[in-house]
């Protein structure tokens, strides 16, 4: 057991780690490849036999970065410990092979890359985004004292690789090679012409909903649908600008809550991005909505005596606009007293020794509505 605590405790200062991935993606859209994990020798001089390796490995409940959505058609994996005598290396390998939705998860172990397929049309993009962006880019593979992290990912396609940017690099007419580690700062990218493709169109619908205001901006929830559900995501936009990803459920839907919007106007896009691009394209739908909400020079307050048998009221509410429609729910501990609900109040028996509040929404044509409370007031004389 000493010797076995030995070598966890030195998995939690390794350096120097790489992830190499090498696939090719074939004419009719399978892959085959192969993802290796590799650890310097040096980091690990205790550790002198593969079996060694294998317990730091189960130890730590290594993932075998083979991954992909489900559900998914027949593919296969199979995954091993060893060792790189001509690098110096431990290794942990996957050899991969399935349908083009295999191929995401196969390079992307526990986030250690965040790398994406977009294809529209002929035209596929591959991108890398910096590392500061990969929600995992400190700990890859969830285990301790990763510090510096090398990967690199080669991919032949069945196509032309027509430009690359940022640490992408063009390897001949049908190959690209991603490198990159914890300094990269700029996304990469590579745009591959693929040859004639056959397609299932997709089709992605969007509404848009304003579920709460607060002065000056709102929550929008945001729901896309697709009646015929494929295994995907769904990218949310305001505009240009992604607002974030959702998976797309069984039931063909994906839900975003697009918090703190501000006034103005807004064209959110949902983004249907299959995981099986290469048979499935993508789709988007679109929303324009006008977001206008009440600002108030105060929160509103009870006037009154904290005692039973007076009368209590809400002071006027002060807004731009001025609202057409105010609503009022007085509340006894948060919950709704029946039949108050105007703006004034006459403290009852049960109301001794418990606190009130107000309940009040304020609403106005092409504004969205919006619901305050009242400060509190505890009812401590009879």
């Amino acid at each position: 057991m000493r010797k076995l605590g030995f070598l966890i405790a030195t998995l939690l200062i390794l350096t120097g780690c790489s992830f190499t991935s090498t696939y090719t993606i074939n004419g009719d859209g399978t892959v085959t490849g192969t993802s290796t994990f590799g650890v310097p020798k040096s980091a690990l001089p205790k550790v002198t036999t593969i079996d060694q390796w294998k317990t730091i490995l189960d130890s730590n409940n290594f993932p075998a970065p083979t991954d992909s959505p489900s559900p998914t058609p027949s593919q296969s994996a199979s995954c091993a410990p060893g060792e790189d005598n001509v690098l110096g290396q431990w290794t942990y390998a996957c050899s991969v092979s399935g349908d083009i939705s295999a191929l995401n998860g196969a390079i992307s172990a526990s986030g250690s890359s965040d790398m994406t397929f977009a294809r529209e049309g002929r035209t596929l993009t591959i991108s890398q985004p910096p590392s500061s962006t990969s929600s995992d880019s400190d700990n890859p593979f969830g285990i301790n004292g990763v510090t510096l992290f090398f990967i690199t990912t080669t991919l032949t396609v069945p196509g032309s690789v027509t430009s690359v940017s940022g640490n992408a690099t063009k390897v001949n007419d049908n190959t690209v090679k991603f490198e990159t580690d914890e300094s990269q700062t700029d996304i990469s990218t590579a745009t591959v012409t693929l040859p004639e493709m056959s397609t299932t169109a997709t089709s992605v619908s969007l509404t848009a909903k304003v579920m709460n205001s607060l002065p000056n901006q709102s929550d929008v929830s945001l729901s896309a649908s697709m009646a015929t559900p494929v295994p995907g995501v769904i990218e949310f936009f305001d505009g240009e600008t992604s607002l974030g990803k959702a998976e797309l459920g069984l039931d063909g839907k994906a839900e975003f809550i697009a918090i703190g919007q501000s006034d103005g106007s807004h064209s959110y896009q949902a983004k249907f991005l299959p995981n099986n691009w290469w048979s499935y394209d993508q789709s988007t739908d679109v929303k324009t909505i006008s977001l206008a909400t009440f600002r108030f020079s105060s929160n509103p307050k009870i006037s009154g005596t904290a005692k039973v048998g007076s009368k209590l009221s809400v002071a006027s509410i002060k807004s731009t606009p001025t609202p057409t429609k105010i609503s009022y729910q007085w509340l006894r501990g948060g919950k709704a007293i029946a039949g108050a609900t105007k703006s004034t109040y006459v403290v009852g028996a049960s109301d001794y020794k418990k606190i009130l509040t107000v309940r009040v929404v304020v609403s106005k044509k092409d504004y969205q509505s919006m619901t305050l409370v009242t400060n509190s007031l505890l009812i401590s004389k009879r």
